[in-house]
Formats: C-alpha cells, sequence, structure tokens
C-alpha cells in the first residue's frame, strides 16, 4: 500500500470555494436604484385572508365543546350546502 502526502492538497481544493462563498456572503450588496418588489396573486390573496382572519373574533371553546361532543356521538351531520358555501366564501 502506498501512502501519499497530498492529502492536505486535496483536502484543500473542498475548502477553498466555501471560504470564497463565505466572504461574498459576508458583504451584503447595495440595493440596485429603482428596484421593487411585486408579489404574486396568492400572496396577496393569502395577506388580505390573513388579515381578515386577524379581524375575526376568536374561538368560541362552547361551540367547539358542543359539535366534538356532536361528532364523538356521531350525530353531527352539517349541511352539504352550508359547508360548499363557506368554502366559497372563504375563496372568493
Amino acid at each position: 500500500m502506498v501512502i501519499n502526502n497530498n492529502v492536505q492538497a486535496v483536502t484543500g481544493a473542498y475548502h477553498a470555494p466555501r471560504a470564497a462563498q463565505a466572504r461574498r456572503a459576508d458583504s451584503p450588496s447595495a440595493p440596485q436604484a429603482g428596484a421593487e418588489v411585486v408579489f404574486s396573486d396568492e400572496a396577496q390573496s393569502f395577506s388580505s385572508m390573513l388579515q381578515e382572519l386577524k379581524g375575526m373574533d376568536e374561538t368560541r371553546p362552547e361551540k367547539v365543546r358542543m359539535i366534538g361532543e356532536q361528532l364523538a356521538a356521531g350525530t353531527y351531520h352539517p349541511s352539504a350546502k352550508d359547508v360548499a358555501a363557506s368554502l366559497l366564501a372563504l375563496r372568493y
């Protein structure tokens, strides 16, 4: 078996690019003049829904408890039309 002392040279090749990348990441670039951020339609929709949710009342513990009991007893049967209407109201 031949042992070569060039192992350090080989491992050094792997460390050199990382050091260069770290230096580039440490120096923040200045923002370009006229740069702007454009949010997608989905992001804008999510933002408006989030604002709407923040404005809503907190959960009603009594109603949650009541529906939980109905689910456990197998007696909770919501109207399919009401569920669909609620989903459509949230989406649009």
